[in-house]
């Protein structure tokens, strides 16, 4: 991590695997303060809880290498979504007058919608299991472990 810049570079070779909400094996990035992520080309999936807890996140540098991003990837992170966009519209778009003097909530519901439906799009799709599981619950049968 370069402490001047903020800026956390990840590389290695391939998947990066195994990391754990609590315990022993959490990430080593839980709790941090990181301005810039930047994720270098040879890497291909990001797990579970890799970035955990990690706070004000600015920028994310995903390559194209990145295949996989599992769906708790970034549980918990600060991430300029919502919340970003409400103090950037109110402090600075909305000055310009017009149009943009809107209410804040606005334009922040609609950057979270965006940005729900890219991760979305961007995490693998539930396994078959999962989805006959759901499908079995949602017809009120009984779902076998």
């Amino acid at each position: 991590m370069d402490s001047i810049t903020e800026t956390l570079t990840i590389s290695g070779d391939g998947a990066i695997t195994g990391y754990n909400w609590t315990g022993t094996n959490v990430s080593p990035f839980q709790y941090c303060t990181v301005n810039h992520i930047v994720i270098k080309e040879v890497i291909i999936a990001l797990c579970n809880y890799l970035f955990h807890t990690v706070y004000d996140i600015e920028s994310f540098s995903i390559p194209a290498s990145v295949t996989t991003i599992q769906t708790y990837a970034l549980t918990w992170s600060t991430f300029v979504g919502g919340a970003g966009m409400v103090f950037l519209w109110k402090l600075v778009i909305s000055k310009l007058g017009g149009v943009f003097a809107i209410y804040e909530l606005l334009p922040a519901f609609i950057f979270s919608s965006i940005c729900i439906i890219a991760v979305s799009l961007m995490t693998m799709s539930p396994s078959k299991e999962i989805e006959a599981d759901f499908e079995a619950v949602k017809n009120n049968a009984v779902v076998e472990e």
